[in-house]
């Protein structure tokens, strides 16, 4: 399970600091489709 706190880095590293779903998956040692998960949500409600 995510917690807000890992949501809230995924959403900062990929987005302010360009970091790949790949780094952000090891960094915060969480899947890469979950990583790809929540930016696309966020991507669907910015639309």
């Amino acid at each position: 399970m995510v917690t807000l706190n890992q949501k809230a880095e995924i959403i900062i590293s990929y987005f302010k600091e360009g970091i790949s779903q790949r780094e952000i998956s090891r960094r915060l040692g969480v899947d890469r489709k979950t990583v790809r998960k929540y930016i696309k949500q966020l991507e669907m409600h910015t639309i």
